[in-house]
């Protein structure tokens, strides 16, 4: 057990769950708790296949009836198997079948896992109510379910998942869903990793030869801090000053006879890396300082575990000392502190920050001011308050930035044509709209700049659509080392600075939509434990649509064309699925309805109305689009029909001379008799 500064974890409760699986999710049941020793090691033991089938298919015996969902693609696999060559009749095992079915016994930490075939694995398998009923139907089937290898799914070994908890916090809680360790083998290892509550034991630092010696902030090794600033990470990382609360180690030598100390903090004038003045005096720093101890008896059972305060306090008329971890373990209570809890004979204590000689808000090493740069110093005491003379060591130089970038926004978004002339607006409101035509982009001006010079990383994205995001590219992430954006000497490496400054993005938008643009941005500075990141975005955000552009209408416009055709020709004349649509014409008659779906022409003037918005919604094209529309869908309907056939009405025997035309229907249908026309035409006459 670790925590997340790589040191060991001890005396914490750990938790072991056996996971399982019901219709309705997973389920965890404990099985052990066991308490982290002092190097955070634990052993874990129980007891386990009490029951040999209870883990394998949750509705054992009936196992056919429910699975697991993402086992559904292996189940698949064998079935199908199965099904294309048909074993022998009578039931058996499928492993005496090789001759008739062509299968291979996957690892069953595999098959419960989903991964049983490679052929039949599919990333992102989602829960599928079809899919499932289909494997239900097959396993009905007694021939499959008779030889079905439905204990390849069982092995020998839980799936297991874990809890960590120290002192009544929770430090670990594994989720089933994503956690679980499947088919965890007996006498397996695992290294858990905690959250940043955990309270750990770090070995002490290096072994200092002489006097006193600082030797690390949180992780940072004094030898990678450079004129104040932290070279530990590298890339863009790199010259980090320090900021927020910081554990800052040191070490004395063996032998020295130190019990308590005092930490005296001198003040820079300037800048370490930029031409600065060391400080001329300094004071004794007055922050709390605490450690935590762990207290195990000859046993190595713990018996106390709990936060100590180390000082600052008051003797001999010297002020503002601290206690060292043996000075406070074994020496007398120092005034205005507790005494030291009792050690049982031979128990053993364990210090959770061994050689940790100032936790403090780094503001308040530079007197509270938001950034600054100070010397640190120690000045050590023997147990009668008497100075000790300790080799001279190079002070602890810290440059401290706790402000924020001094500018971090969006300036102005700005669209364009192709050719440079500024599109007209056709939509105001929280997302203004721009008809920006093929070629069309929009520039995004943005400042980001530290007045200290800290700045560490920055971009701007274009969000889009559901979940989509594009990097503004050029120029992408502008960083301290990689891509920085370059002006009149900024940035200055020798002495450790990007201000930074204001710029011009342009962004080509792929599709009509609301963009969101974002900038995110950071500074270079640490708590000595964690690098500078784009972790978190900044509130600075600035919303912007982009309209249709000239490619997209006419596709649009295409779409809309046959669409309009294909419900005009629906409704006139179509009978429909299940006869609907003729059913509606039937009833409609002679109406003014009727009558319009017996009008092709008629019914696709008023069927592109509503089409029209699909293409475009500026007032001006919204009238011609329509009448484009429904000129565009009789053209289509004139192409597919047959031509109109003009027949001569031949003469009758008994109805005199009169002729007269007649045309044929448009469906076909036969020209009509020469009774039929002579009477049509007398009616007309």
């Amino acid at each position: 057990m670790i925590g997340p500064n790589g040191c060991p974890v001890p005396a914490a409760d750990v938790t072991v769950y056996s996971v399982g699986y019901t219709g309705s999710g997973y389920s965890k049941v404990p099985r052990v708790t066991v308490t982290t020793g002092t190097d955070g090691t634990f052993t874990a033991c129980f007891e386990w296949c009490v029951c040999p089938f209870c883990f394998c298919w949750p509705c054992w015996p009936f196992w056919w009836d429910c699975f697991p969902w993402w086992w559904e693609y292996d189940i698949l696999h064998v079935i199908r198997a199965i099904e294309q060559r048909p074993p022998i009749p009578g039931p058996g095992p499928v492993e005496t079948r090789t001759g008739n079915v062509n299968l291979f016994r996957p690892q069953g930490n595999a098959l419960v896992r989903g991964q049983g075939f490679p052929e039949a694995f599919k990333a992102g398998i989602v829960p599928d109510e079809s899919r499932t009923a289909l494997i239900k139907s097959k396993l009905k089937q007694a021939s499959i379910r008779a030889i079905f290898p439905w204990w390849w799914w069982c092995c020998d070994d839980p799936n297991i998942v874990f809890s960590v908890s120290q002192g009544g916090t929770l430090l670990l809680d594994e989720n089933p869903a994503t956690d679980t360790r499947w088919c965890f083998e007996d006498g397996s290892s695992v290294t858990l990793t905690t959250n940043n509550q955990a309270i750990t034991a770090c070995s002490p630092g290096p072994i200092v030869e002489s006097g006193f010696a600082w030797t690390r902030v949180g992780s940072v090794l004094v030898d990678h801090i450079d004129q104040g600033y932290a070279e530990w990470w590298g890339g863009d990382s790199n010259d980090a000053a320090f900021a927020g609360s910081l554990d800052i180690y040191g070490g004395f030598a063996p032998g020295t006879p130190v019990a308590c100390y005092q930490v005296e903090a001198g003040q820079w004038t300037g800048n370490p890396a930029r031409g600065g003045t060391a400080p001329g005096s300094s004071s004794p720093i007055s922050a709390d300082l605490y450690n935590y101890v762990f207290i195990f008896d000859g046993t190595a059972t713990l018996v106390f575990a709990g936060w100590i305060k180390m000082g600052p306090f008051t003797g001999g008329a010297v002020p503002n000392l601290y206690a060292t971890e043996e000075a406070r373990q074994s020496g007398p209570t120092p005034p205005g502190l507790s005494a030291f809890p009792a050690v049982p004979a031979g128990g053993f204590v364990l210090w959770a920050y061994r050689e940790r000689k100032v936790y403090a808000a780094s503001s308040a090493l530079i007197g509270g001011n938001p950034s600054g740069s100070v010397d640190l110093t120690l000045v050590g005491y023997d147990t009668g308050f008497n100075p000790v003379a300790l080799t001279p060591d190079a002070p602890l130089t810290l440059t401290i930035d706790n402000t924020g970038l001094t500018h971090a926004k969006i300036n102005s978004v700005l669209a364009f044509r192709a050719d440079g002339t500024v599109p007209p607006l056709t939509g105001t409101g929280d997302c203004p709209a721009y008809d920006i035509g093929p070629g069309g982009y929009v520039q995004v001006n943005v400042t980001v700049s530290d007045a200290n010079g800290h700045l560490d990383e920055y971009n701007v994205s274009a969000e889009h659509g559901h979940g989509h995001t594009d990097l503004v590219t050029p120029p992408g992430t502008r960083g301290y080392v990689t891509n920085p954006l370059v002006s009149f000497g900024d940035p200055n490496y020798a002495q450790k600075s990007w201000i930074g400054g204001s710029e011009v993005m342009t962004y080509y938008p792929p599709v009509d939509c609301c963009y969101e643009f974002r900038i995110r941005a950071s500074k270079r500075a640490t708590d000595g434990y964690s690098g500078p990141s784009l972790r978190s975005p900044l509130s600075i955000m600035q919303a912007f649509n982009v309209a249709v552009n000239a490619t997209t209408f006419w596709m649009r416009l295409a779409l809309a064309v046959l669409a309009t055709w294909r419900i005009t020709h629906l409704l006139a004349s179509e009978d429909g699925p299940l006869d609907i649509i003729v059913r509606i014409r039937r009833r409609l008659g002679v109406s003014f309805a009727g009558t319009l779906m017996d009008c092709f022409q008629c019914l696709s003037f008023w069927v592109a109305a509503p089409v029209a918005f699909f293409v475009t919604r500026k007032p001006a094209e919204l009238l011609f689009t329509w009448l484009a529309l429904s000129g565009a869908t009789c053209l289509l309907e004139r192409l597919g029909n047959e031509p109109v056939m003009i027949h001569q009405v031949s003469e009758t025997t008994t109805g005199g001379s009169e002729n007269g035309l007649l045309r044929s229907e448009t469906n076909g249908a036969q020209a009509p008799d020469t009774d039929t026309a002579n009477s049509v035409d007398k009616s007309t006459e």
